[in-house]
């Protein structure tokens, strides 16, 4: 990409990647599904969906 150093940054290694900034600082990586309404539902309201309990991911066997 043309922003390898910012994806480096920000360790973003895949897309979607969202990451929420305010007034030019990170706040926090999404961590919502990555679904049309999941996102909407976070830029809409970032604080309240960072407020959630997020449904544990399973982690897969090395």
């Amino acid at each position: 990409t043309k922003a390898q150093s910012i994806c480096k940054d920000y360790e973003v290694q895949g897309y979607p990647t969202i990451k929420y900034f305010s007034f030019g600082k990170l706040v926090a990586d999404y961590p919502g599904a990555r679904t049309e309404e999941g996102f909407f539902e976070f830029m809409n309201n970032p604080d309240e969906a960072l407020s959630k309990p997020q449904a544990e991911t399973p982690k897969s066997d090395p």
